[in-house]
């Protein structure tokens, strides 16, 4: 078996039309278009309605046998911003998404005593959190600013990992990072994938960092990126301080 469609990528809703390229004696086919719909026509038209990355598959009675794309279809969200690595996550992103102990979160994007060695604008993030009465806090970069799931991200092409440097005031202090996973079953729209680089113990030196996401698919970002921390993870502390530098997708 053998097959093509006239488009393999674009906003949803996508109409695809598949063409059937078997040779030989083929009498069935049975076309599986990975989102729950099939057919047994030879060159179905299909509709691909909600947005994701779809496996299709053409089996035929026959000499041919089955022919299967993995991965063949792309369907992306209505209006999503197709943008390319690399860049900056000041460039679509926004320190929006407080968490937690919202009040109790000191943020400063324009931090500027002490530069790293190699920064190259002069300036970096320094975060204060002092232990409130929930416990943990954090913040998502979110595209566009406050965005939860009320409207779609972006698009990220070329991006196979985010790395930033980072590092703690005295050492010690222990953060959780992740990339996506904003996923909230009530709002319209998610993240496509979620990544997590899990708890980092800080050293006080500044220490590169990556979150790989060579097998993840970017077609939905809403949450850049995201920091969170606990007092469970840091007994015996009332606060931490941190610094973030060069968050980028690479």
């Amino acid at each position: 078996a053998a097959f093509t469609a006239d488009v393999t990528s674009g906003q949803a809703p996508l109409t695809v039309q598949f063409t059937d390229q078997s040779t030989g004696d083929v009498m069935e086919w049975e076309w599986n278009f990975g989102d729950g719909s099939s057919s047994t026509e030879q060159n179905p038209l299909h509709l691909y309605e909600t947005w994701s990355t779809f496996t299709v598959s053409l089996e035929v009675r026959g000499p041919g046998g089955t022919d299967t794309k993995t991965n063949y279809i792309t369907v992306l969200p209505p209006d999503t911003i197709p943008v390319n690595a690399p860049f900056d996550i000041s460039q679509y992103f926004y320190p929006s998404g407080w968490m937690g102990d919202v009040d109790s979160i000191e943020f400063d994007d324009a931090y500027s005593s002490d530069i790293r060695t190699g920064d190259s604008d002069g300036k970096y993030i320094k975060i204060d959190y002092a232990f409130g009465t929930n416990g943990w806090a954090g913040i998502y970069w979110q595209h566009p600013e406050n965005n939860w799931g009320d409207t779609t991200g972006v698009k990220i092409i070329g991006a196979t990992k985010v790395t930033f440097w980072a590092r703690g005031q005295t050492g010690g202090e222990k953060v959780q990072f992740k990339a996506g996973g904003i996923d909230n079953a009530s709002k319209k729209y998610k993240d496509s994938f979620s990544a997590d680089l899990g708890y980092i113990t800080f050293s006080d030196q500044w220490t590169f960092y990556e979150i790989d996401l060579s097998s993840y698919d970017l077609l939905n970002v809403i949450g850049g990126f995201m920091w969170v921390s606990n007092s469970g993870n840091n007994p015996g502390e009332s606060d931490i301080t941190f610094y973030l530098d060069e968050i980028r997708y690479e």
